[in-house]
Formats: structure tokens, sequence, C-alpha cells
């Protein structure tokens, strides 16, 4: 006797698959669901004690993915998404005899596509197999054709022909030989990003109960007294971690009014923030980094917009650095166009020396960088031009994993942060957390949905009232004032007003 499994949409139809494929005699042992669908586990009978001829038609297992660690994301989602084949040994030996008799003939015939790789999205093929060569390679007796690479001696591309510097930097490699595997690459790239993604939020999760069951000797609102008990519910209803809640509670641990204690929480968080000399002031090489999504390349086009209305357009120039993602390239053209500001693309650090040398008269270089690869990126531009300014775009709602990303394992020194998405109704307590634990200044930030607005100044101050403008509070009354009561006119009696008539 052996166990088969069979899923299907619903239960009636697994259990006609069942009957079709076993038999009336097998034997339901299990119905349960899994992944919204439902499964049944059967028990057949085999013939004297081996095992049965494999069934007419293969049942569909239920097969749960687990990304291996030695093997890429891709690869491990490749192979769970294929249907297992059940062969006999017998099978197995003629399909292996045949291989070995006939290998030549292997060798001519291009073999067709089994159905699983059919059945798998095109986009999962290039995510799970590596690059291939492209099919016009020469035979393996001719000796092999080795590509030219571009000269480092080139000189650089003259502003006066910004025109034809475009085309040079940014259309050459997308016809490279190598476009396709660079593509593929990618892709692999942001999935690994993204599965790094999600098991640092998952660890930062852990860690915060952790922190939160640590704490629960001093609960937020069992040790305060029944004014402030409304203040605790409101900044864990925010997503305040908890070891930034508890210090700031803490603080205001005797306070009698609620206000009164919001008023000193805002006034130590704006003391412990480190602020910036002058945050409207971008002079120089400015390199604006961020996550995937934070809005940097708008955080850019505004800080460009503040400075065309005070220099004027042709002071400022800006450049995209090794972004291959789809729509950016496009994106900055259209929004620097808005500007009149030159705009130029540069896809690798062997050519952003000799373009920097070429803008050396502007007064404001704004370079705009991907999340991918963040660290080999911001590493190449620190090494050509060490004289640049990095800052870090971060949205409101960030994460505690997502900062930590960027604060403070980044390979730079961060010039300041730049808050987006203050527009939004989000509550910025990791970052918060993340600025007080790290000394980085702000310097501006976004409060418009437009992309033309100009950035605003952003101070510590500005940043924590941000916050606590977000938490559910009831409103504070207003003062009452006394008005003095208007003098009443003076009533002109009878007589006199007979004697004026």
């Amino acid at each position: 006797m052996r166990l088969e499994r069979v899923i299907a949409k619903d239960a009636r139809r697994a259990t006609e698959q069942v009957i079709a494929t076993f038999g009336p005699d097998a034997l339901i042992i299990s119905n349960q669901r899994v992944n919204g669908m439902t499964e049944i586990v059967v028990a057949v009978d085999t013939e004297d004690g081996t095992e049965a001829s494999p069934p007419r038609e293969a049942p569909q297992t239920a097969r749960v993915f687990a990304p291996r660690a030695d093997q890429g994301f891709g690869r491990s989602l490749m192979e769970s998404l294929k249907p297992p084949v059940a062969v006999d040994r017998a099978s197995s030996r003629a399909i292996a005899g045949t291989r070995t008799a006939e290998p030549e003939v292997a060798d001519r015939e291009p073999s067709a596509p089994s159905s699983a790789v059919q059945d798998v999205p095109p986009f999962l093929r290039n995510l799970a197999s590596p690059p291939r060569p492209p099919a016009h390679t020469a035979p393996k007796q001719a000796p092999s054709r080795v590509r030219e690479e571009p000269s480092l001696d080139t000189p650089p591309v003259s502003l006066a022909h910004a025109k034809d510097a475009e085309p040079l930097l940014a259309a050459e490699p997308a016809h490279s030989e190598n476009s396709e595997g660079a593509d593929q690459g990618l892709d692999s790239a942001r999935a690994r990003e993204l599965v790094d993604m999600v098991r640092a939020e998952l660890a930062s999760m852990r860690q915060e109960i952790a922190l939160s069951r640590q704490v629960e000797s001093f609960p937020p609102g069992g040790s305060l007294n029944a004014a402030l008990q409304p203040l605790a519910g409101a900044l864990v209803a925010a997503g305040a971690p908890s070891g930034l809640r508890t210090l700031l509670l803490d603080q205001v641990r005797e306070c009698d009014d609620i206000y009164e204690a919001v008023e000193q929480m805002k006034r130590q968080l704006g003391a412990t923030l480190t602020p910036m000399e002058r945050p409207d002031r971008f002079e120089g090489i400015h390199v604006i980094a961020g996550p995937s999504g934070a809005g940097k390349t708008q955080m850019l086009c505004r800080i460009a917009a503040r400075h065309v209305a005070v220099h004027g357009p042709n002071s400022v120039a800006i450049l995209s650095f090794a972004d291959n993602r789809i729509g950016a390239w496009t994106q900055l053209q259209m929004l620097a166009s808005r500007l009149g500001v030159d705009c130029f693309r540069v896809n690798g650090p062997d050519l952003l020396g000799p373009m920097l040398g070429e803008l050396d008269t502007r007064k404001l270089v704004l370079i705009d960088t991907p999340g991918t690869g963040f660290v080999d990126k911001l590493d190449g531009i620190r090494r050509c031009a060490p004289r640049a300014l990095f800052n870090l775009v971060m949205p409101a709602d960030s994460s505690i994993s997502g900062i930590a990303r960027f604060i403070p394992s980044a390979p730079v020194t961060w010039n300041s942060v730049m808050v987006s998405k203050l527009d939004e109704s989000a509550c910025a307590w990791p970052l918060i957390q993340a600025l007080c634990n790290h000394p980085i200044p702000l310097s501006v930030g976004s409060n418009h949905p437009a992309a033309e607005a100009p950035a605003i100044a952003l101070s510590p101050a500005d940043l924590v009232r941000h916050a606590f403008d977000q938490l559910e509070l009831l409103a504070k009354p207003a003062a009452r004032t006394r008005t003095p009561r208007a003098a009443a006119p003076k009533r002109t009696t009878t007589r006199v007003a007979r004697h004026a008539a």
C-alpha cells in the first residue's frame, strides 16, 4: 500500500479525480485546505507487494516554496514551479541508455523545452536561469572572439555637444551583446533585495516584540497617572518604537497635564536631533541616494527648483548614474525639461570623472542613483569624486528595517537626511529614533504632491511637530479670555431733549 496526494479546486473535483485515477477502492485518509486548494491523501493498494504502474494522469502535488541556501532565489523558485515527474527505474535506465547510445543525435538536434518550463512565466525563466551566451557564437574548435572594451583614454565629451553626448553615454551599452545578461542580473538582484527586505522586516518585528516583553514590568500606561494614559496609547497606536516610547514616557512621568507632557517631549526630541546650519544651501556635487520608491528623483528636482529660483537654470546640472530601471531616465528628462536644466546620463564610474570635469563650472551638480545595489554604486562615486557630498532620502513612513539598511551601514558618510512624503498621514517615529541614535543633520523635506514644488527647509522641530500632529489626541481646549463690556451710551433725559427742540 502506498500513499498518494491529489490537489484540486474543491472537494468534489478532488474526489472525482481520485476515483478516475485510482479507482473506487482508494481509501481517503485526510482532506484539508492547502494554499487555497483542496488536498486529499489517499491510500492505494499495490499488487503483490510491488508498486503499481504509474497512474494514467499524474496527480497534482502540493509544493511549498523554500529557497535553499546553496542556490539563488531565482533557481530555487524555478525548481519549485516544476511539477514532479514519476519515472520508474526501468524507464529511467532505458532513457539513460538511449542518451548514452545516441550522443551525437542529441548534440545535433536542439531539445524542445519541456512542458514544465513552458508553464513558467518568461520573467521567472530569466530570473532562475543564468545568462546564456548568444546563439551565434563561434564553434568550440574556432578561437573565441574577444569583445573589445572601450578605452578609458577617450577624451571627455564637451558640453557644447551635449545632445551628441547623451546617446553616446546612454545608448551604447543598451545595444551591447551583454544587455540581456545585464537585465537578468538586475532582476536577480532585485529579487534578492526583496527577500532580504522581508527577512530584515521579520527580524525587526521579532526584536521589537522581545523588547516589548522586556519592558512589561514598566508598562506605558500602568505606572502613569490617568492623565497620561491616552498619550501612551496614542504612541502605541502610531507605531512608535518601544525604546523611544519608554524613554519619552519616563521623562514626563510626573506630569499631570497631557499637553504639558507633549510639549516636554517636543523640546527633548528637538534638542536631541541634529540641525543643519544652512539647510537651504546646496553647492558643489551632491549625490542623492535612498531606498527604491523613496522619491529620490522628485527630491532631486525639488532641490534643483529651489536653486534655479535663486541662481538660474544654467548653474545647475543633473546626472543619472547607472540607473537601468525602466522609465527612470525618461522621468528624469521630463522633470529636468520643466525646470530648463541640463540633464546627462552616465552608465558607469569610468565616464563619471570626465563628465564631472566638464561640469566643473556649474555651481550645483546633482547625481541621481538607483536604490538597487546602492553599496557598489556609492562606493564607485566616492572613488571617482572625493569631493562629493552624499545625501540620504528617506520617506516619512520608513520602517526600522528599511532605515537600518542605510543608517549606519552605508559605505559613505551622510551629509544630511532629506525626508519625503511629509504630505501623507504617516508617523515618522522610526526615523526620529534612528536620527536620535545617529547624529545626522536634517536638511530639506517635501510636503507637496507636485514634483515642481521646491523643497522646504526642514528643522528638527518641524519633523517632531509633524510626528506629534499625527497622534490621535483630543484637541487642546482654547483658553477663555474675558472681554470687557462695552460702555452703555448715556441716555438723554426728556428735559434736555425738549430744551434742544
